[in-house]
């Protein structure tokens, strides 16, 4: 799934695959979810759940160092 990638980049690989996708799906080529991402652009939502969680993660690994 791309939902963890940055919003805009999602969206600018949505503008610019969009015209392909229904040609992916009819030849039954596998798209990497653009196709959901399309509909749920839910990128923001993703990133609000997940940074905090990888940076908490991070953060702890690197004070051993």
């Amino acid at each position: 799934h791309i939902s963890f990638l940055a919003e805009g980049v999602n969206d600018a690989m949505i503008d610019l695959l969009s015209p392909l996708l229904p040609v992916a799906q009819a030849l039954s080529i596998p798209v990497l979810d653009f196709d959901k991402y399309k509909i749920s652009r839910d990128s923001k939502q993703t990133a609000q759940k997940v940074v905090p969680l990888i940076t908490k993660y991070l953060s702890q690994q690197m004070m051993g160092y």
